[in-house]
């Protein structure tokens, strides 16, 4: 069973080099163009409204720290949902 496993896997082996290749390629560029528009957003932002690099972070981090506070507070395995706690 193994040996035709290996022998489909090496037969598709060139079109999943091509089509990871492709992938990484717009991933990387993707990636990029998002951190080359974040920083010159974040410039525009910091000289239009005066929002100095600490106090943007605060808002950025407030908004972390509750996003994951809700989260954890719906889910039975962090004390929260239906059971009121942990089990033990």
């Amino acid at each position: 069973m193994a040996g035709r496993i290996h022998v489909g896997l090496v037969r598709h082996l060139p079109v999943f080099l091509r089509a990871n290749l492709a992938g990484g390629l717009v991933w990387a560029t993707v990636v990029a163009l998002l951190g080359y528009l974040g920083a010159a957003s974040y410039r525009y932002l910091e000289r239009e409204l005066g929002i100095g690099e600490w106090a943007l972070l605060t808002v950025v981090g407030v908004a972390v720290a509750l996003r994951t506070w809700r989260v954890r507070r719906r889910r039975p395995e962090f004390g929260g949902g239906e059971r009121g706690g942990r089990a033990g």
